[in-house]
């Protein structure tokens, strides 16, 4: 008995560890999607960079939209 238990535990720790490892090559790609802010003579805008196919199969299994590609315009001031 003692032998199938701690053949149980061994294959619990290794599929403990493949989810953790999983989890942070999931937070990994996550975390190459980034923002950028532009700013130019009409104003400024945050932009995020294109979602990657792995990044849209990750969103999907996880049922998440998209985030949006535009996060803010802000038109610049008009001089007085």
């Amino acid at each position: 008995m003692p032998a199938a238990s701690s053949t149980s535990s061994r294959s619990r720790g290794r599929s403990t560890r493949s989810c953790v490892e999983e989890a942070l090559n999931l937070r990994r790609e996550l975390e190459k999607i980034k923002v950028g802010t532009f700013t130019g003579p009409a104003g400024s805008f945050r932009q995020r960079t294109e979602i990657t196919a792995s990044q849209r199969v990750i969103l999907g299994k996880l049922e998440l939209a998209e985030p949006p590609r535009i996060q803010q315009l802000t038109p610049a001031l008009e001089a007085s």
